[in-house]
């Protein structure tokens, strides 16, 4: 009985002498709160990621710096509530290397089509200046070529007197001006040939349908110089054929 008694005198004292004392309560700090990746941080890294499976020129760079620099403010702004920095970091390194590459590829790229179609347009004029030299060299040649013949029908008198109709025993050949030189035709097999001036006279068979080709033709007259008829020198043998009219 005596313990007890003084057990109690002394809690008492430990109180501080005040019966109605209560002792103080823990307090409980309530935890942190958990922290988040931020989804722009890990949109960052995997853009940045895919600009190296073949995007670097395709628009992911770009978007993986959007996303990087989105997560980084918001990872600055909210308290300790939004992580990933690390992963924002290096989904923006990523976004810039891939950018600056993909502009050199783009550049490279674009210096390649203006180089080809500078030297398209280059190739171009030099055909077209070419086509027009040639296409001028042989207007020339016509032109002289014409002159030519022209002097060439002047020297023997003019293509007029060799004009007509002449026949030999199985045929009859009509000789007429076309285009300023004289062309044959026959009612034996069809044939149609230009003559080609030799020299006064005498023509070659030029452009013909068949095999007369190079045979040649020279003019007969009588002593009064009027034409009475011509001689077809063919490989195998001479036809005289007597102009009609």
């Amino acid at each position: 009985m005596v313990v007890c008694v003084r057990f109690f005198i002394l809690t008492i004292k430990v109180l501080g002498m005040n019966p109605n004392y209560v002792p103080p309560q823990p307090i409980y700090s309530a935890p942190p709160p958990q922290q988040q990746t931020s989804g722009f941080a890990v949109a960052s890294l995997v853009l940045g990621i895919l600009t190296w499976l073949g995007g670097a020129i395709c628009g992911a760079g770009i978007a993986a710096v959007i996303c990087g620099h989105i997560a980084l403010s918001a990872i600055k702004h909210g308290g300790g509530r939004v992580g990933g920095r690390g992963v924002a970091l290096a989904g923006l390194v990523l976004g810039y290397i891939s950018v600056v590459v993909g502009g050199v590829i783009l550049a490279f790229f674009l210096g390649l089509v203006g180089l080809g179609a500078k030297i398209s347009s280059d190739e171009q004029a030099r055909l077209m200046g070419e086509i027009a030299v040639d296409q001028q060299v042989a207007n020339d040649r016509a032109v002289k070529d014409a002159d030519d013949l022209k002097q060439r029908n002047a020297a023997i008198g003019g293509l007029e007197q060799f004009v007509g109709t002449y026949q030999d025993v199985s045929s009859t050949i009509s000789i007429a001006i076309e285009n300023d030189v004289l062309k044959t035709s026959t009612t034996y097999n069809d044939q149609t040939c230009v003559l080609q001036i030799i020299e006064k006279d005498r023509f070659v068979y030029k452009r013909c349908k068949t095999g007369v080709a190079n045979a040649k033709m020279e003019f007969n007259r009588n002593q009064a110089g009027d034409i009475i008829g011509m001689t077809l020198q063919v490989p195998s043998k001479n036809v005289f054929c007597k102009k009609l009219y």
